[in-house]
């Protein structure tokens, strides 16, 4: 299977996609073909052979990114898809998030084995076209000044591991980049013309009406400059309010296993309904698992919840909404209540914990730490205090390299990773109330 998707900058998109397989492979590709034709009517559908290979090749094209992730947004059982807008005067700013789920079934030993074999005629490629360089991407390999996005998913189909692609790009708005441009130039020739009027007036009240009107037309130029300035090179925040397309879908109420149009929902209480809440995002967001307590809903910013994983390990992991970033560390009990740790006077505290930012990119910050894969396990060491209400504050944090670091003397520089780590710490004592109010019993 070859996936390639081209981004124009009209902000259309074209999208090939070729399925071939062996002749055993025949029943699933036609049933593949059946089900992008039922949920893409205007596709074309070409049969395609590769060798002895044979299959479809289906092309489409859309007149927007909105109207891409509207059909396609949401979760199936091979993939969860979410899409990010943030509109603007210079560009459009999008986030493309999908997880490729494994292969859950090649699990066994037997299983796996097969799978070994299987990888090396096995080609699942995916390609994404930009036409700008792409502002974050976790792509196996980037060609044309990081326009052109590659990664290989192969072992998703031979495995039972996740893989997920990520990437934010723009699309710019070359005329209002033009016109404010071309405003700006205006002004200042305004205020070069009156400048030189000013200077060459024999009248000292007329010099100083020219010598005002330089002014205002200068100061208009530099206001202007700067809030264009700060608007194309200011990072684009991209939140759940900014998820473009269809909202994933939800479980219906049942009844005896059969949907009814009256049944009413079950009664739950605000920790439960909270509980309910992070359960279905995180389950979105890849971490598999019972959660148990959660932050959700006291920080417009993300949350902190208590997991209890499929294999019985605990986890503390940190939902940072407000960059689309999931975080996960070990449980501890001394790092779930460090908050009983209080400052002495007007001093600091601090904690020591390790936080694995999942589908993680290498930017700034990539040589702290170690990288497991795509996954990128952070150790912090965080000062915090806190104010007259009882509010913890933040502080310096500071990293180091390898899991275990000697010492913690690196600077995070990465906005989005302290933005992620000062979550994790304020969010902790919301959380602790969650896990009080729910009666959860922990190691």
């Amino acid at each position: 299977m070859s996936m390639n998707i081209t981004v124009k900058e009209d902000g259309s998109m074209h999208n090939e996609m070729i399925a071939v397989g062996a002749e055993i492979m025949k029943d699933d590709i036609e049933e593949l073909r059946q089900d992008i034709i039922k949920n893409n009517k205007d596709v074309k559908v070409e049969p395609y052979k590769d060798g002895e290979m044979s299959g479809y090749k289906f092309v489409g094209d859309v007149s927007s990114i909105e109207e891409y992730a509207k059909n396609n947004s949401g979760e199936d059982k091979t993939t969860t898809q979410e899409y990010r807008a943030v509109k603007g005067w210079f560009y459009d700013a999008y986030s493309f998030n999908i997880l490729n789920k494994g292969n859950k079934e090649m699990n066994n030993s037997e299983d796996k084995e097969m799978a070994k074999a299987m990888l090396s005629d096995i080609k699942f490629d995916y390609t994404l076209n930009l036409p700008y360089a792409a502002d974050m991407h976790n792509a196996d390999s980037a060609t044309n000044g990081n326009k052109t996005l590659y990664w290989n998913l192969a072992e998703t189909v031979t495995s039972s591991s996740d893989k997920s692609i990520r990437a934010e790009f723009k699309i710019w708005h070359k005329g209002h980049v033009f016109m404010t441009v071309a405003v700006i130039i205006v002004l200042l020739l305004i205020a070069f013309t009156y400048f030189n009027k000013s200077k060459n007036a024999n009248d000292i009240n007329e010099a100083k009406k020219y010598k005002n009107w330089d002014s205002i037309a200068l100061l208009l130029a530099v206001i202007l400059g700067g809030m264009s300035g700060y608007m194309m090179f200011s990072t684009p925040k991209f939140s759940d309010n900014t998820i473009i397309g269809k909202a994933p879908v939800t479980q219906a109420a049942t009844v005896n296993n059969t949907t009814s149009a009256t049944a009413q929902p079950a009664q739950q209480t605000p920790s439960n309904s909270a509980v309910a809440k992070a359960e279905q995002e995180l389950h979105q967001k890849g971490v598999q698992g019972t959660v148990l307590a959660s932050s959700v809903g006291h920080n417009g910013s993300g949350y902190l919840s208590l997991v209890k994983t499929n294999n019985g390990q605990y986890q503390i992991v940190t939902y940072d909404t407000k960059n689309g970033r999931v975080g996960i560390t070990p449980y501890d009990r001394n790092i779930l209540y460090f908050t009983d740790k209080k400052p002495q006077g007007t001093g600091n505290e601090t904690v020591i914990f390790n936080i694995t930012i999942q589908n993680d990119i290498h930017d700034n910050d990539k040589n702290a730490g170690a990288w497991e894969g795509s996954n990128h396990n952070l150790p912090v060491y965080a000062a915090y205090k806190f104010d007259g209400g009882g509010n913890l504050v933040p502080g310096m944090l500071t990293t180091g390299k390898g899991v275990k670091p000697s010492h913690y003397q690196e600077y995070l520089y990465e906005t989005r990773n302290v933005d992620t780590i000062n979550l994790f710490l304020t969010e902790m004592m919301a959380l602790q109330k969650n896990i009080a109010d729910n009666k959860v019993t922990l190691p």
